[in-house]
Order: structure tokens, then sequence, then C-alpha cells
């Protein structure tokens, strides 16, 4: 017996508690037909207890095996779970939609997997809860969409069914880029924002700068630009190009560029001489088959590093977006314990200015091995030196290097580094 027929069996029986037995498998993929089979015994099992018999805990488990929709390694498995499983999805939604039963969050995970199985049952059912409005500011809207690549056989069917009336929210800012997606790779013509009540949409997104979505809302309308009749989108690109976010004015530059107004390369060789944006303008300036306006300080070395440093930072893990001020703090050629070589490396201060007066969130990072800032560890007060000292350190625990200290310390990293440096 499979460890997950196994867990799903222990939890079922009396004073069991699937939930538990579910989040302790090492393994939660469903490999065999014979396990999801089980899979599916179980959810139709579960869906009866939660609607018919207000089965709470039948509600709290649901959730974790319908993810196992999402973990499946074998063809067999999968033509059993959409015979056997899908089903029992669609009754649950559709009776969902008549009871509480089900919360938002579960409603809008079963919607994912209807994206995932691309049937047409399952693509209407996700077009019935974007037109009912159903939990349309969460974010889940977007994973959901992200499914629609377009390849997928239900893209145009759902890009057509949601047109009218354009969807709002986080589901519409996902319709946005969805629609994006497809216009870039010609599998629509008329893009369903090119309408007077689209532009309206895209202009309220534009000025919306303050709600949680609205930067991301702002880069799906100006990646939209090129897709929309001039003269009905004039206020949409002039609010794009003047927007606070230069990603988004540079996403707009290029979308002029592409409808015959050449006055945006200035705006792209502007921004690539900004190391902070300069990956966003080339790479705009690349695709637009104009390399060679890209000027030459942009590859320099030092300048290559700043960009590199910035585009860290940027990640939506760290920062999100790059520093306001970044500098050069040293550069040196050193012999690099956790890489075993000689190399250039660089570290780079920089800052973030909060709205509190006189307040900032400042650091160091470092680019030549692996890019990265060891955020309250290192700062500019710093000597160069132990900056190194303790990147090696943290280099060398990340690779589970027989060398590393147990324990990160400025000792440690300055005896790794000075053995192979006698400079430091």
């Amino acid at each position: 017996m499979s460890d997950l027929i196994e867990a799903i069996r222990a939890g079922l029986r009396p004073g069991g508690d699937l939930v538990r037995e579910l989040c302790s498998l090492q393994d939660d993929t469903v490999s065999t037909a014979e396990e999801a089979i089980v899979v599916c015994q179980t959810i139709d099992e579960l869906l009866g207890r939660a609607f018919h018999h207000h089965d709470d805990r039948a509600c709290t488990a649901l959730p974790l095996l319908i993810g196992l929709f999402q973990s499946v390694v074998s063809e067999e498995a999968i033509k059993v779970l959409q015979e056997l499983g899908l089903p029992p999805l669609y009754a649950a939604f559709d009776h969902a939609l008549s009871c509480s039963r089900l919360e938002a969050d579960d409603l809008l995970l079963v919607l994912k997997i209807f994206a995932l199985y691309s049937t047409r049952e399952g693509v209407e059912r996700i077009v019935r809860a974007g037109r009912l409005g159903i939990a349309t500011n969460r974010m889940m809207w977007s994973v959901i969409l992200e499914q629609f690549e377009a390849a997928h056989p239900q893209a145009t069917y759902l890009i057509e069914e949601l047109r009218t009336p354009l969807p709002t929210g986080s589901l519409g800012i996902a319709y946005l880029e969805f629609a994006n997606r497809l216009a870039v790779a010609e599998v629509i013509v008329d893009h369903p924002f090119d309408t007077d009540d689209g532009c309206d949409q895209l202009v309220l997104w534009l000025r919306s700068v303050d709600c949680p979505q609205s930067s991301r809302a702002a880069h799906a309308v100006a990646a939209s630009l090129q897709f929309l009749n001039k003269a009905r989108s004039r206020d949409v690109l002039a609010l794009a190009l003047d927007h606070q976010c230069p990603t988004v004015q540079i996403e707009a530059a290029a979308a002029t560029v592409r409808l015959g107004n050449l006055s945006g390369r200035k705006m792209l060789v502007r921004w690539c001489r900004d190391a902070r944006f300069m990956r966003a303008a080339r790479k705009q300036l690349e695709a637009l088959g104009r390399s060679a306006e890209i000027p030459d300080e942009c590859g320099q070395s030092d300048f290559l590093a700043t960009a590199e440093m910035c585009q860290w930072l940027s990640n939506p893990y760290e920062y999100g977006r790059p520093p306001d001020q970044i500098e050069l703090m040293d550069s040196r050629v050193l012999y690099w314990p956790p890489t075993n070589d000689l190399r250039q490396v660089w570290l780079f201060a920089y800052a973030y200015e909060s709205e509190t007066e006189h307040d900032e969130d400042s650091g160091v990072g470092m680019v030549g091995s692996v890019t990265c800032a060891l955020v309250g560890e290192t700062t500019a007060k710093l000597p160069a030196s132990d900056v190194y000292a303790l990147h090696c350190c943290w280099e060398l625990q990340a690779n589970d290097d027989p060398r590393a200290p147990r324990c990160r310390s400025l000792k440690a990293g300055k005896n790794l580094v000075g053995k192979y440096n006698r400079s430091m």
C-alpha cells in the first residue's frame, strides 16, 4: 500500500485526522491509478459530508485533497482524475453557488484545477464565477488565468466569454494580463480593452496609485498600449508615459515606438543610462530591433555590476524595487574560496528613502559571485574586508562546503578570505 493511500485511510478511520495525515506525507504526489481512485473516492465522500451533513472537518480536509490534482506524475493517474475526479468537483462548485459550505479560497482552488485540466465544462464554470463576481479581489484569480497560455485549448473561449462586461478588481487585472499574452501571440486580433469602456478602466488603474496592486495593474496597462486604437487610447498613453514608476514609463515608451512614434527611443536610451533601470530599457530596445542604440557605457563592468545589484534588490522577495540611491563602495580582484578561483568582486552601498523624515533602509550588497545583500548584517559603516568576510561565510554555508564555519562571524570569514589573499 502506498504512503498516500495509507495516510488517507488512516485519516478516515474513527478518531483519525485526515489533515494531519496528509500534511505529514513526505511525498504527496499521485503516481498510480490506484492512488488517483482513492483520492477521487475520498473527495466524493467528503463533499457529501460537507454539503449534506454539514461536516466542518470535511471542509477542512478538502483543500488538501483537491490540491493533489496538481501533483500528478503519471498519465494513468491524470486520466482517472479527469474521469472520476472532475465530475464531483463540477457538482460541488454548482452546489456551492447556492450555499456557503465552501470558502471562497476553496472555490478558487477548484477553479484553478478546472483551468489546469482544460475541459470546456470546467472553463464554463470559471466564466460563471467571473460573471458572478466571486472573490474578484483575490490574487488567486491571477494564478487561475496564468494557466491559460496561448496554446491552452480553452484560451480563446475564456477571453471571449469574459469580454462583456469587462471584469474588475484583481480578476480584471489578471484578465488584462491574459489578453496581453494572447495579443502578443496573435491568438486574438481585437484586444478586449480596445473600447471606450475598456480605456476608461485602464485610465482608472493608472490613476489608482495607492491600491495594493497598482504597480502590477499599471505595468499591464502599459503592455496593452500597442494593441489599442491610438486615438481612443491617447489619454491612457499620456498617463503611462508620466507614471510615477519608471518601468511603466519604459513599457509605455516602447509602445509608442511600436505605434510608429519614434520619440520613445530617446526615453529608452535615457533610461538605459540609469543602472537601476538599464535592464528593462535595454530589453525593450533589443525587442524593438534597436540594440545599436544602447549606450556603450551599458557594457562597462562597473555599470553592469551595479545593474545586477539593482536587479537583485528589485526581487519581490527582497525590496521589490530598485534602490533610491546606490553607489560603488569597493571593487577588487580576489581569490574567492566559495568558487575556488580568482575573480573580480564588487560591493555596493544602497539606500531606500522612507516616508518618515530622516529615516531610511540601507545596506551593502555584493556582486561577482552569488549576488546578495546580507540585510541586517552588513552596512556601509563596515570596512569592505569585513563585508567580504561575511559573504564568504554565508556562501560557503549555502553550498554546504566543509570549510564553512558553524556560525557566521567576522573572525571566521577573515580567516577564510585571508588564507588565500594576503592583502586582506
